[in-house]
């Protein structure tokens, strides 16, 4: 990692701060790391909330169908393409 010795003063207003702050907690980064994956133009990953997992799981566990797959499609829209590639619902 390259060191990081160089401050940037930057001037918001407390409004922007706090809009830059819950987006940088969505994607499970520091506003300093989020702010540099912003300002680099590299792709943000947005993190799903972690119940939304839980949620999925347990819909397939009780064999809900129209939830998992509401949950299916939530997570798949973060990202989590590796979520749901089993059949448990068919048995």
């Amino acid at each position: 990692m390259p060191k990081r010795d160089i401050l940037i003063n930057l001037r918001v207003s407390k409004e922007e701060k706090r809009i830059m702050e819950r987006k940088a907690k969505l994607c499970q980064q520091s506003l300093s790391a989020y702010l540099r994956t912003v300002g680099l133009e590299k792709d943000i990953t947005v993190a799903p909330p972690p119940e939304l997992e839980t949620i999925y799981k347990q819909a397939v566990m009780f064999k809900q169908p129209r939830f998992a797959n509401l949950a299916l499609k939530a997570l798949q829209h973060y990202g989590g393409d590796d979520v749901g590639n089993n059949k448990d619902m068919d048995n």
